[in-house]
């Protein structure tokens, strides 16, 4: 059985690490986001092998399963342009 992690999500990207707006599971501060040419966002799925819940360690900054599944995270940047969008971490 696998599951996506319903917490983190992809967001956008500027001068910070994680800023508005949400990208996935809509937390209420997003989910309503007109995109424009110029944002930069991510994409990041995190598929997760049993369920979706999860904890933060003690470091405040490492997240892992509660349950000791594995987990897998992917993530993709993508700009906005009048063109269309632009995959910028193409491989």
């Amino acid at each position: 059985m696998f599951s996506v992690n319903q917490y983190f999500s992809g967001h956008g990207l500027g001068k910070e690490l994680h800023l508005w707006p949400i990208i996935g599971y809509a937390r209420g501060d997003g989910s309503n986001v007109v995109l424009k040419s110029g944002m930069v966002f991510t994409v990041e799925p995190i598929i997760m092998e049993l369920g979706h819940e999860h904890y933060v360690k003690e470091d405040g900054w490492t997240a892992v399963s509660k349950d000791g599944g594995r987990c897998a995270q992917h993530e993709e940047a993508i700009l906005v342009t009048d063109q269309g969008p632009v995959v910028l971490t193409s491989h």
